[in-house]
């Protein structure tokens, strides 16, 4: 298999082996698919058992909101409005 790095990719690996990290490219290219090996992947994602965990609604969370009843106003800014150029 042969892999086309981009300029920043290649700049990356040549950093890596000139600060000493790596004593080559090869190694470092070792190194990145390694660390991709022993990442965890969890990528089935139950989203009926996201749903159920979920606390508050929005609503809830204004209804119950410690500032709730404060009588908070929060007015407009009243600076005009900018044209904007497309």
């Amino acid at each position: 298999m042969t892999l086309t790095l981009t300029p920043e990719q290649e700049a990356a690996l040549t950093r890596s082996v000139c600060s000493g990290q790596f004593a080559s490219q090869e190694e470092a290219v070792d190194a990145a698919f390694a660390s991709l090996v022993k990442r965890p992947r969890n990528l089935d994602v139950d989203f009926e058992k996201l749903k159920a965990a979920r606390t508050q609604t929005l609503v809830e969370l204004f209804r119950d909101s410690p500032f709730a009843g404060a009588d908070i106003d929060f007015p407009r800014d009243p600076a005009p409005m900018r044209d904007v150029d497309f």
